[in-house]
Formats: structure tokens, sequence, C-alpha cells
């Protein structure tokens, strides 16, 4: 589960640097790249999730144990993708380039006056 995530999150960020490198608004790097990429993150995740629904259901001898551990695999996959993949990323990756543009174009107190003026 956590190699897919991870590999979920590299192609995902992948995508948003280049995007960024072609030229693209923040935002639009953002929403575009991911809406790119949700279709391959649910699929993986639906796959995976979805061949630990008959554990997670099932009844008989023995089920007791395994049946907690298909739920939370189960739920886990939604829960980690989605959460980390898509928003966690999203955000980071959006805090750390305005850090970055910041220290590359650092705000003069022209701009700031005229930032506290708009807001």
């Amino acid at each position: 589960m956590f190699g897919v995530a991870t590999r979920n999150g590299l192609l995902l960020v992948d995508n948003y640097n280049n995007k960024f490198a072609q030229g693209m608004h923040l935002k639009d790097v953002i929403v575009k790249g991911s809406l790119e990429r949700i279709n391959a993150i649910l699929m993986t995740a639906l796959s995976s999730a979805l061949g630990m629904l008959p554990l997670a259901i099932a009844g008989g001898a023995g089920n007791e144990i395994l049946q907690p551990l298909a739920i939370v695999v189960f739920l886990g996959w939604f829960v980690y993708l989605h959460g980390i993949n898509l928003v966690g990323h999203s955000c980071d990756l959006c805090q750390i380039w305005q850090v970055v543009d910041t220290q590359a174009n650092p705000p003069t107190l022209q701009t700031r006056t005229e930032a506290v003026q708009r807001s």
C-alpha cells in the first residue's frame, strides 16, 4: 500500500512540475494536474480496495481475525490515497511554491501596502 501511494504521489508531483514549467498559474497547475491524474489514482485505489471487499464482508470460521484487517486496508486505501495524495500534496506544494516565489521575488513595501489596501 505504501509503495503504490508513494508512486502515485510522485507521478502527481511530476505532473505538477511539468505544468508549472510550462508557465501555468499555480492554482491552474494544481487543479488541472490533479484532474489529469485522478483517474489513474482512483483506478489503483479501487482495484486494490475492491480486492479486499470479499474478505471484509465474508463470514465464517476464522473470519474474526481477518475481517478487521481487511476493513482497515479497505478504508486505508481511500483515506490515505485521497487525503494524502490529492489534498495533502496539493496543499504542501502550493505552500512551498509560494515560499520559493516570495524568496525569488521579495515583495517591496509598495506591494505589501497594496495587498493590505485590497484586503
